[in-house]
Protein backbone atom coordinates (compact mmCIF):
# COMPACT_ATOMS: atom_id res chain seq x y z
CA UNK A 1 0.00 0.00 0.00
CA UNK A 2 1.09 3.55 -0.76
CA UNK A 3 0.72 5.97 2.16
CA UNK A 4 1.31 9.69 1.65
CA UNK A 5 1.22 11.94 4.70
CA UNK A 6 1.71 15.72 4.99
CA UNK A 7 3.61 15.77 1.70
CA UNK A 8 5.17 19.17 1.02
CA UNK A 9 7.21 19.96 -2.08
CA UNK A 10 8.06 22.66 -4.56
CA UNK A 11 10.72 24.22 -6.73
CA UNK A 12 13.24 26.51 -5.07
CA UNK A 13 11.36 28.99 -2.93
CA UNK A 14 8.06 28.24 -4.66
CA UNK A 15 6.02 25.81 -2.55
CA UNK A 16 3.46 23.79 -4.54
CA UNK A 17 2.28 21.08 -2.13
CA UNK A 18 1.25 22.19 1.36
CA UNK A 19 0.38 18.92 3.07
CA UNK A 20 -1.02 16.20 0.80
CA UNK A 21 -2.50 13.10 2.46
CA UNK A 22 -3.90 9.97 0.79
CA UNK A 23 -3.50 6.21 0.48
CA UNK A 24 -3.57 3.76 -2.42
CA UNK A 25 -4.07 -0.02 -2.31
CA UNK A 26 -2.92 -2.76 -4.64
CA UNK A 27 -5.48 -3.37 -7.40
CA UNK A 28 -6.82 0.18 -7.14
CA UNK A 29 -6.79 2.84 -9.85
CA UNK A 30 -6.93 6.34 -8.39
CA UNK A 31 -7.18 9.51 -10.49
CA UNK A 32 -5.44 12.63 -9.15
CA UNK A 33 -7.39 15.58 -10.54
CA UNK A 34 -7.06 19.35 -10.47
CA UNK A 35 -6.42 22.41 -12.58
CA UNK A 36 -3.10 22.99 -14.32
CA UNK A 37 -0.64 24.20 -11.71
CA UNK A 38 -2.48 22.53 -8.82
CA UNK A 39 0.47 20.24 -8.12
CA UNK A 40 -0.59 16.94 -9.65
CA UNK A 41 2.65 16.27 -11.53
CA UNK A 42 4.64 17.59 -8.58
CA UNK A 43 2.96 14.98 -6.38
CA UNK A 44 4.13 12.17 -8.68
CA UNK A 45 7.63 13.62 -8.92
CA UNK A 46 7.85 13.97 -5.14
CA UNK A 47 6.86 10.32 -4.65
CA UNK A 48 9.45 9.31 -7.27
CA UNK A 49 12.22 11.35 -5.68
CA UNK A 50 12.51 13.79 -8.59
CA UNK A 51 11.85 16.93 -6.51
CA UNK A 52 12.85 17.66 -2.89
CA UNK A 53 9.99 16.92 -0.51
CA UNK A 54 9.15 16.71 3.17
CA UNK A 55 6.57 14.62 4.97
CA UNK A 56 6.13 10.87 4.73
CA UNK A 57 5.76 8.53 1.73
CA UNK A 58 5.82 4.77 2.24
CA UNK A 59 5.27 1.95 -0.24
CA UNK A 60 4.69 -1.53 1.20
CA UNK A 61 6.21 -0.35 4.46
CA UNK A 62 9.34 1.11 2.85
CA UNK A 63 10.06 4.82 3.37
CA UNK A 64 10.67 6.52 0.01
CA UNK A 65 11.43 10.16 0.81
CA UNK A 66 15.12 10.92 0.71
CA UNK A 67 15.91 8.00 -1.58
CA UNK A 68 17.20 8.39 -5.15
CA UNK A 69 14.81 7.74 -8.06
CA UNK A 70 16.60 4.54 -9.11
CA UNK A 71 16.32 3.22 -5.55
CA UNK A 72 12.59 4.00 -5.53
CA UNK A 73 12.23 2.21 -8.87
CA UNK A 74 14.00 -0.83 -7.43
CA UNK A 75 11.54 -0.76 -4.52
CA UNK A 76 8.75 -1.46 -7.01
CA UNK A 77 7.56 1.98 -8.10
CA UNK A 78 7.19 2.65 -11.84
CA UNK A 79 6.90 6.11 -13.35
CA UNK A 80 5.49 7.04 -16.77
CA UNK A 81 6.32 10.74 -17.21
CA UNK A 82 4.39 13.31 -19.16
CA UNK A 83 5.87 13.49 -22.64
CA UNK A 84 6.69 9.72 -22.76
CA UNK A 85 10.50 10.19 -22.98
CA UNK A 86 11.23 7.11 -25.04
CA UNK A 87 14.69 6.65 -26.59
CA UNK A 88 13.99 7.75 -30.19
CA UNK A 89 16.96 6.10 -31.96
CA UNK A 90 16.41 2.71 -30.29
CA UNK A 91 13.86 0.17 -31.47
CA UNK A 92 10.77 -0.79 -29.51
CA UNK A 93 12.46 -4.01 -28.42
CA UNK A 94 15.62 -2.16 -27.31
CA UNK A 95 13.56 0.37 -25.31
CA UNK A 96 11.89 -2.52 -23.51
CA UNK A 97 15.22 -4.22 -22.80
CA UNK A 98 16.46 -1.06 -21.10
CA UNK A 99 13.48 -1.13 -18.75
CA UNK A 100 13.89 -4.77 -17.74
CA UNK A 101 14.56 -5.42 -14.06
CA UNK A 102 17.82 -7.26 -13.62
CA UNK A 103 18.51 -10.08 -11.21
CA UNK A 104 16.53 -13.10 -10.14
CA UNK A 105 13.03 -11.69 -9.92
CA UNK A 106 9.81 -13.35 -11.15
CA UNK A 107 8.99 -12.05 -14.61
CA UNK A 108 5.25 -11.37 -14.83
CA UNK A 109 5.58 -8.75 -17.54
CA UNK A 110 7.60 -10.60 -20.14
CA UNK A 111 8.05 -9.17 -23.62
CA UNK A 112 5.57 -11.67 -25.16
CA UNK A 113 2.95 -10.70 -22.55
CA UNK A 114 3.53 -7.00 -23.21
CA UNK A 115 3.14 -7.56 -26.94
CA UNK A 116 -0.20 -9.26 -26.20
CA UNK A 117 -1.29 -6.25 -24.15
CA UNK A 118 -0.01 -3.77 -26.76
CA UNK A 119 -0.46 -5.49 -30.16
CA UNK A 120 0.53 -2.30 -32.00
CA UNK A 121 3.99 -2.57 -30.45
CA UNK A 122 4.31 -6.19 -31.54
CA UNK A 123 3.96 -5.09 -35.15
CA UNK A 124 6.54 -2.34 -34.63
CA UNK A 125 9.01 -4.21 -32.40
CA UNK A 126 11.99 -3.55 -34.72
CA UNK A 127 11.01 0.06 -35.50
CA UNK A 128 12.85 3.04 -34.03
CA UNK A 129 10.75 4.61 -31.27
CA UNK A 130 11.20 8.09 -32.72
CA UNK A 131 9.05 7.31 -35.76
CA UNK A 132 6.16 5.81 -33.77
CA UNK A 133 2.88 7.70 -33.49
CA UNK A 134 2.10 9.54 -30.25
CA UNK A 135 -0.22 6.75 -29.14
CA UNK A 136 2.37 4.07 -29.89
CA UNK A 137 5.02 6.00 -27.98
CA UNK A 138 2.66 6.24 -25.00
CA UNK A 139 2.07 2.49 -25.07
CA UNK A 140 5.83 1.94 -25.29
CA UNK A 141 6.38 4.17 -22.25
CA UNK A 142 3.81 2.12 -20.32
CA UNK A 143 5.28 -1.18 -21.49
CA UNK A 144 8.84 -0.11 -20.62
CA UNK A 145 7.69 0.71 -17.10
CA UNK A 146 5.86 -2.60 -16.71
CA UNK A 147 8.82 -4.72 -17.78
CA UNK A 148 10.57 -3.38 -14.66
CA UNK A 149 8.02 -5.34 -12.58
CA UNK A 150 6.53 -2.50 -10.48
CA UNK A 151 3.76 -2.97 -7.95
CA UNK A 152 2.82 0.73 -8.12
CA UNK A 153 2.65 2.74 -11.35
CA UNK A 154 2.58 6.54 -11.44
CA UNK A 155 1.19 7.74 -14.79
CA UNK A 156 1.32 11.42 -15.77
CA UNK A 157 -1.08 12.68 -18.48
CA UNK A 158 -1.00 9.55 -20.68
CA UNK A 159 -3.71 10.73 -23.11
CA UNK A 160 -2.36 14.21 -23.80
CA UNK A 161 -2.41 14.95 -27.52
CA UNK A 162 -3.97 11.62 -28.49
CA UNK A 163 -6.93 11.04 -30.79
CA UNK A 164 -10.16 9.85 -29.10
CA UNK A 165 -9.69 6.26 -30.31
CA UNK A 166 -6.21 6.11 -28.79
CA UNK A 167 -7.43 7.74 -25.58
CA UNK A 168 -9.85 4.84 -25.16
CA UNK A 169 -7.10 2.28 -25.85
CA UNK A 170 -4.77 3.81 -23.25
CA UNK A 171 -7.62 3.89 -20.74
CA UNK A 172 -8.31 0.19 -21.29
CA UNK A 173 -4.62 -0.60 -20.83
CA UNK A 174 -4.68 1.14 -17.44
CA UNK A 175 -7.75 -0.87 -16.47
CA UNK A 176 -5.83 -4.05 -17.38
CA UNK A 177 -3.03 -3.03 -15.01
CA UNK A 178 -5.53 -2.70 -12.19
CA UNK A 179 -6.98 -6.11 -13.01
CA UNK A 180 -3.45 -7.52 -12.81
CA UNK A 181 -3.26 -6.31 -9.19
CA UNK A 182 -1.13 -3.20 -9.65
CA UNK A 183 -1.78 0.04 -7.82
CA UNK A 184 -2.15 2.87 -10.36
CA UNK A 185 -1.99 6.59 -9.55
CA UNK A 186 -3.14 8.50 -12.64
CA UNK A 187 -2.83 12.20 -13.39
CA UNK A 188 -5.32 12.91 -16.16
CA UNK A 189 -6.65 16.18 -17.57
CA UNK A 190 -9.55 14.59 -19.44
CA UNK A 191 -12.20 14.33 -16.74
CA UNK A 192 -14.49 11.99 -18.72
CA UNK A 193 -11.90 9.22 -19.09
CA UNK A 194 -10.70 9.63 -15.50
CA UNK A 195 -14.23 9.26 -14.12
CA UNK A 196 -14.87 6.28 -16.38
CA UNK A 197 -11.89 4.13 -15.35
CA UNK A 198 -10.97 5.24 -11.82
CA UNK A 199 -12.06 3.49 -8.63
CA UNK A 200 -11.52 6.67 -6.66
CA UNK A 201 -10.79 10.33 -7.34
CA UNK A 202 -8.55 12.71 -5.44
CA UNK A 203 -9.09 16.41 -6.07
CA UNK A 204 -6.10 18.67 -5.50
CA UNK A 205 -6.51 22.36 -4.71
CA UNK A 206 -4.17 24.90 -3.12
CA UNK A 207 -1.63 22.12 -2.60
CA UNK A 208 -3.95 19.89 -0.55
CA UNK A 209 -6.50 17.15 -1.16
CA UNK A 210 -9.93 18.81 -1.07
CA UNK A 211 -11.96 15.74 -2.09
CA UNK A 212 -11.44 11.97 -1.80
CA UNK A 213 -14.28 9.81 -3.09
CA UNK A 214 -15.71 7.75 -5.90
CA UNK A 215 -16.36 9.06 -9.42
CA UNK A 216 -20.11 8.84 -8.71
CA UNK A 217 -19.70 11.03 -5.63
CA UNK A 218 -17.70 13.60 -7.60
CA UNK A 219 -20.35 13.69 -10.34
CA UNK A 220 -22.86 14.65 -7.64
CA UNK A 221 -20.75 17.64 -6.54
CA UNK A 222 -20.95 20.30 -9.27
CA UNK A 223 -19.81 22.86 -6.68
CA UNK A 224 -16.47 21.08 -6.30
CA UNK A 225 -16.01 20.74 -10.05
CA UNK A 226 -16.72 24.45 -10.55
CA UNK A 227 -14.32 25.51 -7.81
CA UNK A 228 -11.41 23.15 -8.45
CA UNK A 229 -11.66 21.79 -12.02
CA UNK A 230 -13.51 24.04 -14.43
CA UNK A 231 -11.77 26.99 -16.05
Amino acid sequence: MLCVGDLRAGYGRSRVLHGVDFGLRAGELVALLGRNGAGRSTTLKAIMGLVPAQGAVTWQGQALLGRKPFEIARAGVGYVPEGREVFPTLTVRQNLELGRKRGRVPQRWTMPRLFELFPQLAKRRDTAAGVLSGGEQQMLALARTLIGEPGLVLVDEPTEGLAPRLVEQVGQCLVELRRAGLAVLLVEQKLAIALEIADRCLLLGHGRIVFDGTPAQLRERPDLRREWLEV
